[in-house]
């Protein structure tokens, strides 16, 4: 059965917001990364692909759940 989370344990349950993060981070030194990986610099880097693939900025504002269309611009 599909799961409505997109980080889930082996249980199926959903991880907490740290055992994400923390995920991340180890995936960003296995892939050798020498600056820290975090989940808010990956959503970062979705924000200035979308911008960069040409995406409506009020699609990107509201992929990101921005409110204010100032926070999204920066992409751009």
């Amino acid at each position: 059965q599909a799961s409505p989370f997109i980080f889930i344990s082996e249980r199926r349950l959903p991880l907490s917001s740290r055992a994400v993060q923390n995920l991340i981070e180890r995936a960003g030194v296995v892939a050798g990364i020498e600056f820290p990986v975090n989940s808010h610099a990956l959503r970062h880097s979705a924000g200035f692909r979308l911008a960069n693939s040409n995406m409506n900025v009020r699609r990107i504002q509201n992929w990101l759940g921005h409110k204010q269309i100032s926070h999204t611009v920066t992409y751009t």
